[in-house]
């Protein structure tokens, strides 16, 4: 049975560096306490059992946007469409120049 997500989730690849913190799309976040992991049986899957692993989840982040709930995909549920994983670009276009950078 396949299993039913928020709307509300985002896609990502999560690495768990040294938990609570750990890397989603590359972006440093960090698991709210409480925080659940369910592996792809939905069974719970503690964060210290990732720390190095990539791993492709959807996510929901709580108000304070700490990292509430994770799910890891299985191969069918990766096929599924969902935001998160928009491309990111390494490098700028000379028409990028005149664009004002954020977050630098």
């Amino acid at each position: 049975m396949p299993r039913q997500f928020p709307p509300a989730a985002k896609r990502g690849t999560m690495v768990v560096t040294a938990p609570p913190q750990v890397l989603i799309n590359g972006t440093v976040a960090q698991l709210a306490p409480g925080a659940r992991i369910r592996g792809v049986t939905n069974m719970m899957v503690m964060s210290a059992s990732l720390v190095g692993s990539s791993v492709l989840v959807n996510y929901v982040r709580d108000p304070l946007g700490l990292v509430h709930e994770v799910w890891i995909l299985s191969e069918q549920e990766a096929q599924e469409k969902r935001d998160g994983m928009e491309p990111v670009r390494n490098f700028r276009f000379g028409s990028d120049a005149d664009k004002t950078k954020t977050g630098d």
